[in-house]
């Protein structure tokens, strides 16, 4: 049974290989056509598969996915600083920081809420977006990485991801990978659009889609440099509810 359907496999294959290897050298056109047409169907196909499936996938089993899971009422600020690397988490917002985030938990899933330095804390609201995103590739010197694996604690309406200090804290903390400055991302959206952002590009989630977000040259000051003024501020129940 097994030696027959490998038979019938490779008889289907060669073909069909025969048949497109005529098409391209009689009718390039129609060729070209027909397998931009099958590319695009099979792409569909995919993304269509792995949006069916992907809640069967549990990344909780990553240690650091426990850690953040973790919603205690006394460590439910993550912040990040790129002088040392290192990840913490706590009660307060830091005197300065270059990022940071709010932990919450909805329904059984936790979200992490980014704020910068002029973040309104008696404003924050926690509104999880519909999945924007099928896959995310990221490309740097000669290496190739899919890093959409734990991008799903950070859909929340409003969210800014993917600039360059979030993927320097992302692929520390998950991947344990330093990136450098040069980089690009090559992502596939729901919608499967193809979509390519540079170093100077970002996301903003919105509700049901994204924006993409370009940096001016003059805006090149980390959280960091913004964050400096801003005194030790504790992070209560009253301050983080949903508006």
């Amino acid at each position: 049974m097994l030696y027959s359907f490998i038979y019938y496999l490779g008889v289907t294959t060669s073909l069909t290989a025969l048949g497109s290897s005529a098409l391209y050298y009689f009718n390039r056109p129609v060729f070209n056509n027909l397998a931009a047409k099958i590319g695009w169907t099979g792409l569909n196909i995919i993304a269509f598969m792995q949006t069916t499936f992907d809640d069967f996938f549990d990344i909780s089993d990553n240690p650091l996915s426990v850690e953040i899971e973790k919603v205690e009422e006394n460590k439910r600020v993550v912040s990040y600083s790129l002088s040392t690397g290192v990840t913490t988490t706590s009660s307060m917002i830091p005197p300065s920081f270059d990022m940071l985030f709010i932990k919450k938990k909805i329904d059984d899933k936790t979200y992490c809420k980014r704020l910068h330095a002029d973040s309104n804390l008696g404003a924050i609201t926690f509104i999880p977006a519909h999945k924007p995103f099928i896959q995310i590739e990221l490309k740097y010197d000669e290496h190739s990485l899919e890093i959409h694996d734990y991008l799903d604690y950070f859909y929340i309406v409003d969210n800014h991801i993917l600039d360059t200090i979030f993927l320097k804290w992302y692929m520390k903390y998950w991947y344990h990978i330093n990136i450098p400055e040069s980089y690009s991302l090559h992502i596939i959206d729901s919608d499967v659009n193809i979509v390519e952002l540079s170093p100077q590009q970002s996301i903003l989630i919105e509700k049901e889609g994204y924006h993409i977000v370009t940096r001016e040259d003059s805006d090149e000051d980390s959280d960091e440099e913004k964050c400096e003024e801003k005194a030790i501020v504790p992070i209560d129940e009253e301050n983080s509810k949903d508006k």
